[in-house]
C-alpha cells in the first residue's frame, strides 16, 4: 500500500508533467490574430450561456419530475380505494398506504408476503379460483371475501406480460351488512304474505260450533286455525252484551221455582 506521502509526490509528478505537456504546445502553436481571440472568445462565451440555458432547464426539469411524483404519491397511497401489485406467485410487489390500513399490516411487512396468506381457509380457497380467473381470462375480475370483521370487495386484472396483476381493495362492510338485512326482511315480507294468503279466501266455518274445517287438520276451533296460521294468540273474556245475557239467563233461572 502506497502511502500518503508518495502518494502527494506522485500527484506533483504528474501535474509537472502536464504543464510541462501544455507549454510544449503552447509554444509550438502558431501564434493568433486579435481577431481569431476575440472570436474564440466570443464562442466561448455563447457556449458557456448555452450550457447556462441547459442547466436551468435541467433544474425546471427536475423539480418539474419531483412534483409529479410528489402527486402520484399522493394519489397512489392517499386514494381512498387499497391499491397493490400481486405477482403470478401470489407475492406482494407494491402496496399504497390505503390498502395496508385496511388490512392492518406495515407495508415493510406486507411487501413481499403472500396476499393469500392474509386470509382465512375458507377465503384462500376462494381466492385461489379466482386468480386463476385473472390469470386465464384477462377480464377484470370481481371477488368478495371475508377478513377479520371487514367484507372486502377484490377487483384484480392481469398486466399484459401476464405475470403481475393490478390490485384494488374497497371496503364492503356496511354494504354486505345492509345487503343481508334487506335479504332478510324479503324473507320475512314473503312469508307474512304466504301467511296473508293461507287466511285469505272462503274459509268453512260450522254454522253451529264455530269449527273451521281446515284441509290439513279437519275441523277444528276457531282460535286452534288461527294460531296455526298466524302469530295471534288468545286470550277469553266476555264482552258487555254476553256478559248482560249472562246474567239476564241466570236471574231467570234463579226466579223459577225449582221442579218437583
Amino acid at each position: 500500500m502506497t502511502d500518503p506521502v508518495q502518494r502527494g509526490e506522485k500527484a506533483a509528478a504528474i501535474r509537472r508533467a502536464a504543464e510541462a505537456r501544455w507549454a510544449a504546445r503552447a509554444s509550438s502553436a502558431a501564434p493568433r490574430s486579435e481577431v481569431d481571440l476575440r472570436r474564440a472568445q466570443h464562442e466561448l462565451e455563447v457556449h458557456q450561456i448555452e450550457l447556462e440555458m441547459q442547466n436551468e432547464e435541467l433544474v425546471t426539469a427536475h423539480r418539474e419530475t419531483e412534483d409529479l411524483l410528489k402527486r402520484y404519491t399522493d394519489l397512489y397511497d392517499f386514494a381512498p380505494t387499497g391499491y397493490l401489485t400481486v405477482a403470478r406467485d401470489d407475492a406482494v410487489r407494491e402496496v399504497n398506504l390505503t390498502a395496508t390500513r385496511l388490512l392492518g399490516v406495515d407495508r415493510a411487512r406486507l411487501v413481499g408476503r403472500r396476499f393469500s396468506s392474509l386470509f382465512e381457509s375458507a377465503a384462500r380457497e376462494k381466492l385461489e379460483g379466482y386468480w386463476a380467473r385473472v390469470y386465464g381470462g384477462r377480464a377484470q375480475e370481481l371477488v368478495e371475501v371475508d377478513f377479520a370483521t371487514k367484507r372486502l370487495q377484490i377487483e384484480a386484472v392481469a398486466a399484459d406480460d401476464g405475470q403481475l396483476c393490478r390490485v384494488s381493495l374497497t371496503d364492503v362492510t356496511i354494504r354486505h351488512r345492509l345487503t343481508m338485512e334487506r335479504e332478510g326482511l324479503i324473507r320475512e315480507l314473503e312469508g307474512t304474505v304466504a301467511e296473508v294468503k293461507r287466511l285469505s279466501g272462503l274459509l268453512r266455518i260450522c254454522a253451529h260450533c264455530k269449527k273451521i274445517n281446515d284441509r290439513d287438520l279437519g275441523w277444528v276451533q276457531m282460535e286452534r286455525y288461527v294460531t296455526e296460521h298466524s302469530q295471534a294468540q288468545f286470550t277469553h273474556g266476555i264482552c258487555p252484551a254476553c256478559a248482560e245475557q249472562l246474567l239476564t239467563d241466570f236471574m231467570d233461572r234463579k226466579s223459577k221455582p225449582p221442579k218437583p
